[in-house]
Parts: C-alpha cells; sequence; structure tokens
C-alpha cells in the first residue's frame, strides 16, 4: 500500500483499528445472517471519524482532504469487506458539499443520521418539479434515505429526492456480500434542484470517475487481504510433510496474484493522480478493469489455495470473494471501448 506521508499512516491505521474494534468480517457476518442491510451504529462512529465528508469542502462541514486520501480510506476499509455503501456515500456527500443542497440535509449526511447516494438518471425525466421514470440497475438501493439524481429529461442537471416520497418504489434484491440491488421507480416524486447546466454537468461527471476510482481502490484492498490470508494458509498447512507453500507450482500461482495486484494498486495511485485532468475518466475506467481483474484472480485463487474448505461458508475466505462480486456488478457501466484501449 503507498503511505506517502504521515497523514496517510494515519489514515490506513485509524481505518483498520476502527474495524477492528467493530469486529471486522463477524460483524459482517452476523449482519448477513440477520438479514440487515444497515448498521447504524458503525456508520455513525465512521461518520464521526470524518470518513463521509472526507471529500466535502470545509466550508460544508467536511474534511475536504485529496483524493488519495479517500482512496487510502476505502483500500484499508475494504480488508474487512464492509458491504455498507462507503464509497457511494463519499461520493454523495462531495456532491452535495459542492452544491446548493439543504444545509440540514447536508449535515444529516455528514453526522451519519441519514445516507445519501448517487442515482444515475438513465431512463430518469425530470419535468422542473416531479422526477419519473425507471433507473439502471444501482448497488445499495436499500440503504438510502435520499437519492442525488444526475439527468437528462426536459431538464438536465442534479435533483435531490427523498426516498420517503410515496411515488417512490424499490425493487431491491439481496447480494452475497449482504448488500442490495436493484431498481428504483419514481412516478412523479417530488424532489429539489440542485443546479443545472455545464456546471452540475460536471460535477456529476466528477461523481462517476470518483465512484469509479474508490471502488477500485475497494476491489484492490480486499484483494491484498484474500492473498495475505493465503499466503499465511500456505505457509501453515503442510502436506507430505512439508508446507504446501514450498510446492513450486503454488510458488508460481501466488506470484503471478503479486504482480498482478501490485500493478493495479500502482495504477489506481496513477489514475487518482489523474483526477481534475482532462485524463480523468479514461484512467478511472482503466484502473477499475485492471483491478476488478487482478482482484477476480487472487480470490479465485484464494479459494482453490484454500482447498475444499476454501468453499465453506464457515471460513471467512469466501467473504472476499462475495464482496467482489457485488462489486463486480457496477463493470456493465464500463465503456468498452475506452477500456480496450489499456487491456
Amino acid at each position: 500500500m503507498p503511505v506517502f506521508d504521515g497523514e496517510d499512516a494515519q489514515i490506513v491505521d485509524s481505518v483498520a483499528a476502527f474495524f477492528a474494534r467493530n469486529g471486522g468480517i463477524a460483524r459482517v457476518r452476523r449482519l448477513r445472517d440477520e438479514g440487515a442491510t444497515r448498521d447504524p451504529e458503525t456508520w455513525r462512529a465512521a461518520a464521526e471519524q470524518g470518513w463521509i465528508g472526507i471529500l466535502a469542502p470545509e466550508t460544508a462541514g467536511g474534511l475536504d482532504m485529496p483524493v488519495r486520501s479517500a482512496a487510502l480510506l476505502m483500500q484499508t476499509a475494504a480488508r474487512s469487506v464492509p458491504f455498507e455503501p462507503f464509497s457511494a456515500a463519499i461520493v454523495a456527500a462531495r456532491l452535495l458539499g459542492r452544491i446548493d443542497a439543504p444545509p440540514a440535509i447536508l449535515d444529516d449526511v455528514l453526522s451519519g443520521q441519514a445516507i445519501a447516494l448517487p442515482l444515475d438518471g438513465t431512463g430518469l425525466d425530470w419535468d422542473g418539479t416531479r422526477l419519473s421514470g425507471e433507473s439502471p440497475q444501482t448497488a445499495d438501493v436499500a440503504s438510502a434515505d435520499w437519492f442525488v439524481v444526475s439527468c437528462n429529461g426536459t431538464e438536465t442537471g442534479l435533483f435531490l429526492v427523498s426516498c420517503k416520497s410515496p411515488y417512490k418504489t424499490v425493487e431491491a434484491h439481496a447480494t452475497h456480500d449482504g448488500g442490495t440491488v436493484g431498481t428504483v421507480r419514481f412516478d412523479g416524486a417530488e424532489g429539489t434542484a440542485l443546479g443545472s447546466g455545464s456546471d452540475a454537468e460536471r460535477e456529476a461527471a466528477d461523481a462517476r470517475v470518483l465512484l469509479r476510482l474508490l471502488r477500485a481502490a475497494e476491489a484492490v484492498g480486499l484483494a491484498q487481504e484474500a492473498f495475505a490470508r493465503t499466503l499465511d494458509y500456505l505457509r501453515a498447512r503442510s502436506q507430505f510433510g512439508r508446507p504446501i507453500g514450498s510446492f513450486q507450482a503454488l510458488q508460481h500461482r501466488a506470484a503471478t496474484i503479486h504482480v498482478r495486484l501490485t500493478s493495479a494498486e500502482a495504477l489506481l495511485y496513477e489514475a487518482v493522480r489523474a483526477f481534475g485532468t482532462d485524463r480523468q475518466a479514461f484512467a478511472a475506467d482503466a484502473t477499475f478493469s485492471r483491478a476488478l481483474d487482478a482482484a477476480q484472480l487472487a480470490c479465485d485463487e484464494a479459494i482453490q489455495m484454500h482447498g475444499a474448505i476454501g468453499f465453506t461458508d464457515e471460513l471467512e475466505i469466501g467473504f472476499f470473494l462475495k464482496r467482489l462480486l457485488a462489486l463486480s456488478a457496477s463493470a456493465d457501466e464500463r465503456d468498452p471501448a475506452t477500456i480496450s484501449r489499456v487491456i
């Protein structure tokens, strides 16, 4: 993990310690078994740490830290495979802080009292007062209190819509990691216009890039933890009187994983550096694709190298693959023409 200065090291250490205190993967297992889509106590505690507002402007109550800090945060958090929509919430909070969002709502979001998530408005229409139509498949739709919608309809812009609207219907399905995915249908739901024109378009584009970067950081982080646990297992598990990690075939496979993950991590932080330039969308798509591919290899091999026990729910290694499957669901948003230039 590229730690560049003392502040970065503090982020990594504090996030790791936070999840260790709050139960780590055991917490995720418990919530999944209970069928819970939220953990309000943990969410509010994370908000108190400043996570939700890490990229929001200081004038709006956020920390206004660099994108690199948010990427480090999500890369570290992913090692405990939380299914809560931290990446999307961070992006939504930044968006709300940079536009004319109602202060009371922004305060609730930054304090963890409410969850705001960005929503792709493809297929939705805003007539100046009300929102209609059905959204694309979206992660964590059952967790949101507010949606920050970007759409091109009768009017183009950003709109804030409450999930308590009687004219909103959510069709959500549980994912393997404990989260949800589904669509949102609006039938004339009232909302608040937050911005329109080129400024709103630019903010929406930046939000899409940031979400891609933070999800890539998650993929890299969870894969690194799965790989680290696999290496420990290879050192501890013996067969024919020798640690299986001494078998050359497994060493070659482990070396391949290491190279792929190191490459994905390096590309991630190059893409982070590109944010704010005319290369940002291309860089984010490239790192998202590379991160998913490397993480898929790492998680698949982790299951295989653990042998028969790797397929059981009792072993935590399976949680990494399940979380990756949920992250991969957003891969359909990638532009194949863009990705093909770097793969």
